[in-house]
């Protein structure tokens, strides 16, 4: 996961191809799938990973969405903050970890709120697969949301 975080955060403005980000994102996937399977708790930074994947969604909006590969990237970002509303209680190390996670999520909404107004602009075929981002999104939004009074306490 170190590997992977630390690729997404130092090669933003390097000329990639986007496969390479879509892999990257795989591979985390994989390893959260893996640890909810096997209930293994990493002790591992995650905040660092949080913040890369947010800053490549932020990099990623500033693109064209001509390629679909872009679409594929924010689905599979989705993917992985659902994995971790959803089933972080299995795999991170504590519940302040979980809070760490709320306070992320509702600290860079705005970001992925920019990839959802996409959604008037794109073609229709996009529009379908941009659909599934926001869906992803917007159940993480919506469960950090009823844990927000929890989260001011804290």
């Amino acid at each position: 996961i170190y590997l992977m975080s630390e690729f997404l955060a130092t090669n933003l403005t390097k000329n990639f191809p986007l496969q390479l980000y879509s892999k990257c994102y795989q591979v985390i996937h994989r390893i959260l799938c893996y640890q909810k399977k096997c209930r293994v708790r990493l002790s591992y930074p995650w905040p660092t990973l949080w913040n890369s994947v947010i800053s490549a969604v932020k990099w990623s909006n500033s693109l064209h969405l001509d390629d679909p590969e872009i679409i594929n990237n924010y689905i599979q970002v989705g993917r992985i903050f659902n994995m971790f509303v959803m089933y972080g209680d299995t795999f991170l190390p504590n519940p302040g970890s979980y809070d760490q996670l709320y306070y992320e999520l509702l600290r860079q909404h705005k970001s992925s709120m920019t990839s959802t107004k996409l959604l008037s602009h794109s073609p229709k075929k996009v529009q379908r697969r941009l659909l599934q981002f926001c869906f992803y999104i917007n159940v993480c939004y919506d469960y950090c949301l009823l844990k927000k009074p929890q989260l001011f306490r804290w």
